[in-house]
C-alpha cells in the first residue's frame, strides 16, 4: 500500500549526518578531490554523462573538479569491462 504521507519517511533535521562528516576522505591523486567540501571525492563518484563544446555526449565520472572520460579509456583499450565496447553510447543504462 502506498504510503499517504511521503513527508513521514524523511528523517527529522536533527537526526540527519552528512557524509562528509562520517567518511574519512580517500586521497586522490586529483587535488581538489582531496577538500572536505567537494562534492565529489573519492568516496563518492557519480557516473554521469558529459560533452565539451560541439563533441558528441559521452559517459565519464566525476571526481573533485574534473571527469574521468570513461569513454575515451575504453576505446584507447585502458578500460575493458566486456568483451565487446559498453561506454561507446552516450547513456549508462
Amino acid at each position: 500500500m502506498p504510503c499517504q504521507n511521503p513527508s513521514a519517511l524523511e528523517l527529522p533535521v536533527n537526526s540527519r549526518v552528512e557524509w562528509r562528516t562520517t567518511l574519512t576522505l580517500m586521497k586522490s591523486w586529483v587535488d581538489s578531490a582531496n577538500s572536505a567540501t567537494t562534492d565529489f571525492p573519492l568516496n563518492n563518484l557519480p557516473y554521469g554523462v558529459f560533452s565539451v563544446g560541439d563533441q558528441d555526449p559521452r559517459c565519464g565520472v566525476a571526481i573533485g573538479d574534473f571527469i574521468l572520460d570513461v569513454a575515451a579509456l575504453e576505446a584507447e583499450g585502458l578500460l575493458t569491462l566486456a568483451e565487446h565496447p559498453v561506454l561507446d553510447v552516450p547513456f549508462w543504462n
